[in-house]
């Protein structure tokens, strides 16, 4: 039981630091989920500066520019969106169901 333990734990512990970097908005120094013009600006500078590639500013780009997205559903519930949902983020979006493209259209 102690060996399935330590697995439990090692496992819950990698889950626990997946969701948080799924959670994070790149770009987003202060934490309030939207990358701002200053933030995009540090961004840049740092592309320039070789820190980050250009593939990462690239995505902080894009959430600066296309982010927050606010939506109201069928039953008045309305939900804000602050980056790409993970298949966009890995160039999937095109595979997803009709279903999900129809809710999340750019």
């Amino acid at each position: 039981m102690k060996k399935y333990g330590k697995t439990a734990l090692i496992i819950l512990f990698i889950l626990s630091l997946s969701a948080h970097a799924l959670g994070a908005v790149p770009g987003d120094l202060n934490g309030d989920s939207v990358v701002s013009k200053e933030e995009l600006s540090t961004a840049q500078d740092q592309a320039k500066n070789g820190k980050i590639t250009a593939g990462q500013l690239d995505e902080i780009t894009h959430i600066s520019e296309n982010y927050p997205r606010t939506i109201v559903d069928a039953n008045n519930r309305t939900v804000t969106i602050y980056k790409p949902k993970l298949p966009d983020l890995v160039g999937a979006s095109n595979r997803l169901s009709r279903c999900n493209r129809t809710y999340f259209k750019k």
